[in-house]
Protein backbone atom coordinates (compact mmCIF):
# COMPACT_ATOMS: atom_id res chain seq x y z
CA UNK A 1 0.00 0.00 0.00
CA UNK A 2 1.15 3.51 -0.77
CA UNK A 3 0.35 5.94 2.04
CA UNK A 4 1.21 8.91 -0.15
CA UNK A 5 -2.41 9.50 -1.04
CA UNK A 6 -3.66 13.01 -1.69
CA UNK A 7 -6.53 12.17 0.64
CA UNK A 8 -4.21 11.64 3.64
CA UNK A 9 -2.75 14.47 5.70
CA UNK A 10 0.46 13.51 7.51
CA UNK A 11 0.48 15.33 10.81
CA UNK A 12 3.43 13.93 12.78
CA UNK A 13 6.00 11.16 12.67
CA UNK A 14 6.75 9.19 9.52
CA UNK A 15 5.48 10.91 6.40
CA UNK A 16 6.18 8.13 3.91
CA UNK A 17 5.79 4.35 3.60
CA UNK A 18 8.74 3.49 5.86
CA UNK A 19 6.43 2.59 8.72
CA UNK A 20 4.92 -0.17 6.62
CA UNK A 21 8.20 -2.09 6.60
CA UNK A 22 9.11 -1.44 10.24
CA UNK A 23 9.30 -4.62 12.30
CA UNK A 24 7.79 -4.93 15.76
CA UNK A 25 10.14 -4.48 18.70
CA UNK A 26 10.37 -5.27 22.41
CA UNK A 27 7.95 -3.89 24.97
CA UNK A 28 8.98 -0.99 27.21
CA UNK A 29 12.17 -0.31 25.24
CA UNK A 30 14.46 2.29 26.83
CA UNK A 31 14.42 4.60 23.79
CA UNK A 32 10.62 4.54 23.76
CA UNK A 33 10.41 5.37 27.46
CA UNK A 34 12.89 8.22 27.02
CA UNK A 35 10.95 9.62 24.06
CA UNK A 36 7.60 9.51 25.87
CA UNK A 37 9.18 11.01 28.97
CA UNK A 38 10.70 13.96 27.08
CA UNK A 39 7.40 14.53 25.31
CA UNK A 40 5.77 14.53 28.75
CA UNK A 41 8.05 17.33 29.93
CA UNK A 42 7.36 19.39 26.81
CA UNK A 43 3.59 18.99 27.21
CA UNK A 44 3.72 20.07 30.85
CA UNK A 45 5.59 23.24 29.83
CA UNK A 46 3.04 23.87 27.10
CA UNK A 47 0.16 23.36 29.54
CA UNK A 48 1.65 25.94 31.92
CA UNK A 49 1.83 28.57 29.21
CA UNK A 50 -1.43 27.87 27.34
CA UNK A 51 -4.68 27.22 29.16
CA UNK A 52 -6.26 25.08 26.45
CA UNK A 53 -3.53 22.46 26.79
CA UNK A 54 -3.99 21.96 30.53
CA UNK A 55 -6.38 19.10 29.82
CA UNK A 56 -3.36 17.12 28.55
CA UNK A 57 -1.51 17.40 31.87
CA UNK A 58 -2.82 14.08 33.16
CA UNK A 59 -1.43 12.26 30.13
CA UNK A 60 1.88 14.07 30.61
CA UNK A 61 2.08 13.05 34.27
CA UNK A 62 1.16 9.46 33.40
CA UNK A 63 3.93 9.24 30.78
CA UNK A 64 6.74 10.46 33.03
CA UNK A 65 9.76 8.18 33.08
CA UNK A 66 9.23 7.23 36.73
CA UNK A 67 5.70 5.97 36.03
CA UNK A 68 6.63 4.11 32.85
CA UNK A 69 9.49 2.39 34.67
CA UNK A 70 7.06 1.49 37.45
CA UNK A 71 4.72 -0.10 34.91
CA UNK A 72 7.65 -1.91 33.32
CA UNK A 73 8.59 -3.46 36.66
CA UNK A 74 5.10 -4.92 36.96
CA UNK A 75 5.86 -7.34 34.12
CA UNK A 76 7.97 -10.44 34.60
CA UNK A 77 8.07 -11.32 30.89
CA UNK A 78 9.76 -8.23 29.41
CA UNK A 79 12.45 -10.11 27.48
CA UNK A 80 9.97 -12.54 25.96
CA UNK A 81 7.46 -10.07 24.58
CA UNK A 82 7.47 -8.33 21.19
CA UNK A 83 4.79 -6.26 19.49
CA UNK A 84 2.27 -8.14 17.37
CA UNK A 85 3.08 -6.01 14.34
CA UNK A 86 1.72 -2.95 12.56
CA UNK A 87 -1.06 -1.35 14.62
CA UNK A 88 -3.78 0.74 13.02
CA UNK A 89 -5.33 3.06 15.63
CA UNK A 90 -8.70 4.69 14.98
CA UNK A 91 -8.37 7.36 17.66
CA UNK A 92 -11.37 8.78 19.55
CA UNK A 93 -12.68 12.25 18.77
CA UNK A 94 -14.57 12.88 22.02
CA UNK A 95 -11.51 12.86 24.33
CA UNK A 96 -8.44 14.29 22.61
CA UNK A 97 -6.00 13.15 25.32
CA UNK A 98 -6.70 9.54 24.35
CA UNK A 99 -5.00 10.19 21.01
CA UNK A 100 -1.75 10.44 22.98
CA UNK A 101 -2.59 7.46 25.17
CA UNK A 102 -3.26 5.20 22.19
CA UNK A 103 0.04 6.32 20.63
CA UNK A 104 1.87 5.51 23.87
CA UNK A 105 0.12 2.13 24.19
CA UNK A 106 1.30 1.18 20.71
CA UNK A 107 4.90 2.22 21.34
CA UNK A 108 5.36 0.62 24.77
CA UNK A 109 3.76 -2.55 23.35
CA UNK A 110 6.38 -2.74 20.59
CA UNK A 111 4.07 -1.95 17.67
CA UNK A 112 4.78 0.43 14.79
CA UNK A 113 1.60 2.52 14.83
CA UNK A 114 -0.47 4.38 12.26
CA UNK A 115 -2.81 6.64 14.20
CA UNK A 116 -5.76 8.13 12.38
CA UNK A 117 -7.29 11.16 14.10
CA UNK A 118 -10.40 13.11 13.27
CA UNK A 119 -9.93 16.42 11.48
CA UNK A 120 -11.88 18.14 14.26
CA UNK A 121 -9.14 17.17 16.75
CA UNK A 122 -6.26 18.69 14.80
CA UNK A 123 -6.61 22.19 16.25
CA UNK A 124 -6.94 20.73 19.76
CA UNK A 125 -3.55 19.03 19.62
CA UNK A 126 -1.78 20.94 16.86
CA UNK A 127 1.08 22.21 19.04
CA UNK A 128 1.58 18.78 20.60
CA UNK A 129 1.92 17.31 17.11
CA UNK A 130 4.67 19.87 16.48
CA UNK A 131 6.38 18.79 19.71
CA UNK A 132 6.27 15.16 18.58
CA UNK A 133 7.82 16.05 15.23
CA UNK A 134 10.49 18.20 16.86
CA UNK A 135 11.55 15.41 19.23
CA UNK A 136 11.64 12.85 16.43
CA UNK A 137 14.12 15.02 14.54
CA UNK A 138 16.66 14.63 17.33
CA UNK A 139 19.37 12.13 16.52
CA UNK A 140 18.61 9.91 19.51
CA UNK A 141 14.95 9.52 18.49
CA UNK A 142 15.23 9.29 14.69
CA UNK A 143 14.79 5.51 14.83
CA UNK A 144 11.45 5.97 16.58
CA UNK A 145 10.21 8.20 13.76
CA UNK A 146 9.73 5.06 11.65
CA UNK A 147 7.39 3.67 14.32
CA UNK A 148 4.82 6.51 14.39
CA UNK A 149 2.65 8.02 11.71
CA UNK A 150 -0.17 10.30 12.85
CA UNK A 151 -2.50 10.97 9.96
CA UNK A 152 -5.92 12.41 9.23
CA UNK A 153 -8.38 11.87 6.40
CA UNK A 154 -12.11 12.14 5.94
CA UNK A 155 -14.05 8.90 6.19
CA UNK A 156 -12.89 6.87 3.21
CA UNK A 157 -13.82 3.23 2.62
CA UNK A 158 -10.85 2.56 0.33
CA UNK A 159 -8.22 3.86 2.78
CA UNK A 160 -9.84 2.12 5.76
CA UNK A 161 -10.06 -1.11 3.79
CA UNK A 162 -6.37 -1.04 2.84
CA UNK A 163 -5.14 -0.09 6.31
CA UNK A 164 -7.28 -2.86 7.80
CA UNK A 165 -5.88 -5.41 5.34
CA UNK A 166 -2.22 -4.65 6.07
CA UNK A 167 -2.38 -4.17 9.85
CA UNK A 168 -1.67 -6.90 12.38
CA UNK A 169 -3.98 -5.38 14.96
CA UNK A 170 -6.45 -2.54 15.16
CA UNK A 171 -7.30 -0.36 18.13
CA UNK A 172 -10.78 0.95 17.47
CA UNK A 173 -12.09 3.79 19.59
CA UNK A 174 -15.23 5.76 18.89
CA UNK A 175 -18.09 3.54 20.02
CA UNK A 176 -20.40 0.90 18.61
CA UNK A 177 -21.06 2.52 15.25
CA UNK A 178 -17.36 2.94 14.46
CA UNK A 179 -16.54 -0.60 15.60
CA UNK A 180 -19.29 -2.17 13.48
CA UNK A 181 -18.16 -0.13 10.47
CA UNK A 182 -14.56 -1.36 10.73
CA UNK A 183 -15.63 -4.95 11.35
CA UNK A 184 -16.94 -4.90 7.79
CA UNK A 185 -13.38 -4.90 6.39
CA UNK A 186 -11.32 -8.03 5.85
CA UNK A 187 -8.19 -8.38 7.99
CA UNK A 188 -5.29 -10.80 8.18
CA UNK A 189 -6.25 -14.23 9.57
CA UNK A 190 -4.18 -13.63 12.71
CA UNK A 191 -5.06 -9.96 13.09
CA UNK A 192 -6.80 -8.96 16.32
CA UNK A 193 -8.88 -5.98 17.41
CA UNK A 194 -8.95 -4.05 20.66
CA UNK A 195 -12.31 -2.30 20.65
CA UNK A 196 -13.70 0.42 22.86
CA UNK A 197 -17.50 0.38 22.44
CA UNK A 198 -20.07 2.69 23.97
CA UNK A 199 -19.72 2.52 27.76
CA UNK A 200 -21.30 4.28 30.71
CA UNK A 201 -20.45 5.02 34.33
CA UNK A 202 -22.09 5.82 37.62
CA UNK A 203 -21.13 6.96 41.11
CA UNK A 204 -22.27 5.51 44.43
CA UNK A 205 -22.10 7.43 47.69
CA UNK A 206 -22.67 6.09 51.18
CA UNK A 207 -25.36 7.71 53.35
CA UNK A 208 -23.35 6.75 56.40
CA UNK A 209 -20.30 8.55 55.01
CA UNK A 210 -22.37 11.66 54.28
CA UNK A 211 -23.46 11.79 57.91
CA UNK A 212 -20.27 10.72 59.67
CA UNK A 213 -17.40 12.13 57.58
CA UNK A 214 -15.72 15.41 58.52
CA UNK A 215 -16.22 18.65 56.61
CA UNK A 216 -12.58 18.58 55.52
CA UNK A 217 -12.99 15.10 54.08
CA UNK A 218 -16.18 16.10 52.26
CA UNK A 219 -14.43 19.10 50.71
CA UNK A 220 -11.51 16.95 49.58
CA UNK A 221 -13.78 14.35 47.99
CA UNK A 222 -16.00 17.04 46.44
CA UNK A 223 -12.98 18.55 44.72
CA UNK A 224 -11.92 15.14 43.39
CA UNK A 225 -15.43 14.17 42.26
CA UNK A 226 -15.90 17.49 40.47
CA UNK A 227 -13.11 16.47 38.08
CA UNK A 228 -14.81 13.13 37.39
CA UNK A 229 -18.04 14.74 36.29
CA UNK A 230 -16.88 17.96 34.63
CA UNK A 231 -13.74 17.32 32.58
CA UNK A 232 -14.64 16.53 28.96
CA UNK A 233 -18.23 17.59 29.85
CA UNK A 234 -19.16 13.98 30.74
CA UNK A 235 -18.46 12.78 27.19
CA UNK A 236 -15.82 10.32 28.42
CA UNK A 237 -17.16 6.78 28.89
CA UNK A 238 -15.94 6.76 32.51
CA UNK A 239 -17.68 10.01 33.49
CA UNK A 240 -20.52 9.20 35.94
CA UNK A 241 -24.00 10.14 34.74
CA UNK A 242 -25.92 8.54 37.60
CA UNK A 243 -25.45 9.08 41.32
CA UNK A 244 -26.59 6.27 43.60
CA UNK A 245 -27.26 7.00 47.28
CA UNK A 246 -26.60 3.79 49.19
CA UNK A 247 -27.70 2.87 52.71
CA UNK A 248 -30.53 1.51 54.81
CA UNK A 249 -32.96 4.41 55.05
CA UNK A 250 -34.33 3.22 58.37
CA UNK A 251 -31.04 4.00 60.07
CA UNK A 252 -30.80 7.61 58.95
CA UNK A 253 -32.91 10.71 59.04
CA UNK A 254 -33.96 11.26 55.41
CA UNK A 255 -33.87 15.05 55.60
CA UNK A 256 -30.50 14.97 57.33
CA UNK A 257 -28.67 13.16 54.57
CA UNK A 258 -30.60 15.02 51.84
CA UNK A 259 -29.32 18.28 53.28
CA UNK A 260 -25.82 16.84 53.55
CA UNK A 261 -25.98 15.62 49.94
CA UNK A 262 -27.10 19.07 48.79
CA UNK A 263 -24.19 20.60 50.69
CA UNK A 264 -21.73 18.10 49.17
CA UNK A 265 -22.97 18.75 45.62
CA UNK A 266 -22.86 22.50 46.23
CA UNK A 267 -19.18 22.09 47.13
CA UNK A 268 -18.70 20.16 43.87
CA UNK A 269 -20.37 23.02 42.02
CA UNK A 270 -17.99 25.51 43.63
CA UNK A 271 -14.96 23.53 42.49
CA UNK A 272 -16.39 23.06 38.99
CA UNK A 273 -16.80 26.82 38.72
CA UNK A 274 -13.09 27.25 39.44
CA UNK A 275 -11.82 24.71 36.90
CA UNK A 276 -9.82 26.33 34.14
CA UNK A 277 -10.22 23.29 31.86
CA UNK A 278 -13.99 23.71 31.49
CA UNK A 279 -15.27 24.09 27.97
CA UNK A 280 -16.58 27.47 26.88
CA UNK A 281 -20.26 28.09 27.67
CA UNK A 282 -20.33 25.21 30.16
CA UNK A 283 -22.86 26.96 32.43
CA UNK A 284 -25.21 27.63 29.52
CA UNK A 285 -24.87 24.05 28.25
CA UNK A 286 -25.55 22.74 31.76
CA UNK A 287 -28.80 24.71 31.87
CA UNK A 288 -29.83 23.45 28.43
CA UNK A 289 -29.21 19.82 29.38
CA UNK A 290 -31.04 20.26 32.68
CA UNK A 291 -34.11 21.49 30.81
CA UNK A 292 -33.98 18.53 28.42
CA UNK A 293 -33.68 16.05 31.29
CA UNK A 294 -36.56 17.60 33.19
CA UNK A 295 -38.78 17.53 30.10
CA UNK A 296 -38.03 13.84 29.55
CA UNK A 297 -39.27 12.80 33.00
CA UNK A 298 -42.96 11.92 33.03
CA UNK A 299 -43.69 13.49 36.42
CA UNK A 300 -42.19 16.13 38.67
CA UNK A 301 -39.21 14.88 40.66
CA UNK A 302 -37.03 16.46 43.32
CA UNK A 303 -34.15 18.35 41.71
CA UNK A 304 -30.84 19.82 42.81
CA UNK A 305 -29.76 22.79 40.71
CA UNK A 306 -26.62 24.87 40.96
CA UNK A 307 -24.92 27.11 38.41
CA UNK A 308 -22.78 24.32 36.96
CA UNK A 309 -24.38 21.15 38.25
CA UNK A 310 -27.83 19.58 38.00
CA UNK A 311 -29.26 16.46 39.58
CA UNK A 312 -32.74 14.98 39.40
CA UNK A 313 -34.06 12.29 41.73
CA UNK A 314 -35.75 9.35 40.01
CA UNK A 315 -37.53 6.30 41.35
CA UNK A 316 -36.44 2.78 40.49
CA UNK A 317 -39.23 2.44 37.90
CA UNK A 318 -38.70 5.75 36.10
CA UNK A 319 -38.76 4.91 32.42
CA UNK A 320 -36.36 5.71 29.61
CA UNK A 321 -33.59 7.45 31.57
CA UNK A 322 -31.03 4.91 30.36
CA UNK A 323 -31.90 5.91 26.80
CA UNK A 324 -31.31 9.62 27.34
CA UNK A 325 -28.05 11.16 26.15
CA UNK A 326 -26.95 13.93 28.46
CA UNK A 327 -23.74 15.64 29.55
CA UNK A 328 -22.45 18.95 30.97
CA UNK A 329 -22.37 17.83 34.65
CA UNK A 330 -25.94 16.61 34.85
CA UNK A 331 -27.03 13.29 36.35
CA UNK A 332 -29.89 11.26 37.72
CA UNK A 333 -30.01 10.40 41.42
CA UNK A 334 -31.40 7.15 42.82
CA UNK A 335 -31.54 5.70 46.32
CA UNK A 336 -30.98 2.04 47.17
CA UNK A 337 -30.97 0.36 50.60
CA UNK A 338 -28.77 -2.58 49.48
CA UNK A 339 -26.33 -3.32 46.66
CA UNK A 340 -28.45 -6.06 45.10
CA UNK A 341 -30.93 -3.41 43.91
CA UNK A 342 -28.30 -1.86 41.66
CA UNK A 343 -29.01 -4.66 39.17
CA UNK A 344 -32.44 -3.13 38.49
CA UNK A 345 -30.95 -0.24 36.56
CA UNK A 346 -27.24 -0.96 35.99
CA UNK A 347 -26.69 -0.60 32.28
CA UNK A 348 -25.20 -3.57 30.44
CA UNK A 349 -22.50 -1.32 29.05
CA UNK A 350 -21.46 0.06 32.45
CA UNK A 351 -17.69 0.37 32.63
CA UNK A 352 -16.87 2.35 35.78
CA UNK A 353 -18.29 2.82 39.25
CA UNK A 354 -16.92 5.72 41.30
CA UNK A 355 -17.31 4.91 44.98
CA UNK A 356 -17.50 7.49 47.74
CA UNK A 357 -17.35 6.45 51.37
CA UNK A 358 -17.70 2.68 50.98
CA UNK A 359 -15.85 0.37 53.35
CA UNK A 360 -13.46 -2.30 52.06
CA UNK A 361 -16.07 -4.97 52.76
CA UNK A 362 -18.78 -2.98 50.99
CA UNK A 363 -16.55 -2.57 47.94
CA UNK A 364 -15.92 -6.32 47.84
CA UNK A 365 -19.66 -6.99 48.09
CA UNK A 366 -20.31 -4.51 45.28
CA UNK A 367 -17.60 -6.11 43.13
CA UNK A 368 -19.19 -9.56 43.48
CA UNK A 369 -22.49 -8.15 42.23
CA UNK A 370 -21.39 -5.89 39.35
CA UNK A 371 -18.30 -7.80 38.16
CA UNK A 372 -20.23 -10.62 36.47
CA UNK A 373 -22.53 -8.04 34.85
CA UNK A 374 -19.70 -6.41 32.90
CA UNK A 375 -18.40 -3.55 35.05
CA UNK A 376 -14.62 -3.29 34.65
CA UNK A 377 -13.64 -0.70 37.25
CA UNK A 378 -14.52 0.35 40.79
CA UNK A 379 -12.47 3.45 41.58
CA UNK A 380 -12.27 6.20 44.16
CA UNK A 381 -13.43 9.75 43.49
CA UNK A 382 -11.02 11.77 41.37
CA UNK A 383 -9.71 8.80 39.38
CA UNK A 384 -12.63 8.01 37.05
CA UNK A 385 -10.83 9.52 34.06
CA UNK A 386 -7.42 8.02 34.86
CA UNK A 387 -6.53 6.10 31.73
CA UNK A 388 -4.09 3.24 32.25
CA UNK A 389 -2.61 0.17 30.57
CA UNK A 390 -5.46 -1.83 32.10
CA UNK A 391 -8.65 -0.49 30.53
CA UNK A 392 -12.06 -1.90 29.62
CA UNK A 393 -10.91 -5.24 30.99
CA UNK A 394 -7.83 -5.38 28.72
CA UNK A 395 -4.22 -5.85 29.73
CA UNK A 396 -3.36 -3.60 26.80
CA UNK A 397 0.38 -4.27 26.60
CA UNK A 398 -0.20 -7.99 27.02
CA UNK A 399 -2.88 -7.96 24.32
CA UNK A 400 -0.85 -5.89 21.83
CA UNK A 401 2.28 -8.01 22.20
CA UNK A 402 3.24 -11.64 21.63
CA UNK A 403 4.73 -13.89 24.29
CA UNK A 404 7.65 -15.91 22.91
CA UNK A 405 8.15 -19.23 24.69
CA UNK A 406 11.79 -19.54 25.66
Amino acid sequence: MNLNSQKIDFLAGSKDDSILTSLPFGIYETDIINFLSELSSEILLLAKSKKRYRIFSYYALWSRKSNLLRLKKLRVDIEQRFGRGLAFHIAPSNVATNILFTMAFGLISGCPSIIRISSKNINEINEILKLIDSLLEREKFKRIKNYISIISYERDDEINKKLSEISDLRIIWGGDETINYFKGFLTKPKSIDIVYPNRSALAIISKKWLIESSEEEKKSIAKAFSNDISLFSQRACSSPKQLIIYGNEDKFNKYQYHNLLNSFLNQCNTYISKLTELEEFHTLNNFKTACEMSAAIEKDELTIKFSNLFGIYTSANTKNINDLKYENTCFFIREIPKFSEITNFLKKDNQTIVEIGLTIQEKKSLLNIVGPLGTDRIVKAGTALNMNIFWDGYDIVGFMSRLIQF
